[in-house]
């Protein structure tokens, strides 16, 4: 942006509010790469590898069967993430919300001696209206994912719970193997789980 003419600033698109807009969405994008998330990735990966390691070192079976499950829990996080990246607002043609907002705070001498408060007022209403559509499609498919990964966490769950009470009950392993490899396996899920909510 310091490398454009000054002729560049004078267009309509090109507007403090759209500008300072834009620079924090890179900021949100730069910080998506280094910030937390990369923190969450090595936290699922963590957590995963643990549990289904002192399952397989408590019980072979329990730890295959949890080995098993990993991918499923795995593609439902990456189905959330790739949910959680797109965006649902559906562009309009008219000014911007922060477009709008710039020229009724830059002028508001002007609009408050007019008495155009009101029509700043609904025009940026109407602004809003294509974002606030797509935050609501957002929460649905947000919500949706969501349930779907949890789902894939608990049915993990009840595969190595039926795998698991089969051994112990036919005598193959100990309670105490039994349920130190289910909760690692439970733990790591768990954590993986979380770390998807955030």
């Amino acid at each position: 942006m310091l490398k454009r003419s000054m002729g560049w600033y004078d267009l309509p698109e090109n507007t403090t509010g759209e500008l300072t807009t834009i620079l924090g969405a890179d900021i949100e994008a730069v910080e998506g790469l280094t910030g937390l998330p990369l923190g969450y990735r090595i936290r699922v990966c963590a957590s995963l590898i643990a549990g289904v390691a002192i399952a397989l070192a408590f019980s072979v079976t329990i730890g295959l069967v949890a080995m098993a499950c990993v991918p499923l829990i795995m593609v439902a996080g990456m189905v959330q993430a790739c949910c959680m990246k797109k965006k649902f607002v559906d562009p309009d043609d008219g000014l911007s919300p922060p477009t709008i907002m710039e020229q009724g705070l830059r002028g508001i001498t002007s609009v408050q001696a007019y008495n155009l408060e009101s029509k700043v007022g609904d025009d940026y209403e109407r602004a809003l209206e294509p974002e606030s559509a797509g935050k609501v499609k957002d929460g649905i498919i947000a919500g949706s994912v969501f349930g779907f990964s949890q789902c894939a966490v608990f049915v993990s769950f009840a595969i190595v719970f039926a795998v698991g009470s089969k051994l112990l009950v036919n005598g193959d392993i100990d309670f105490v193997s039994f349920f130190t490899s289910v909760l690692a396996v439970m733990f790591g899920a768990l954590g993986a789980a979380q770390v998807s909510a955030d």
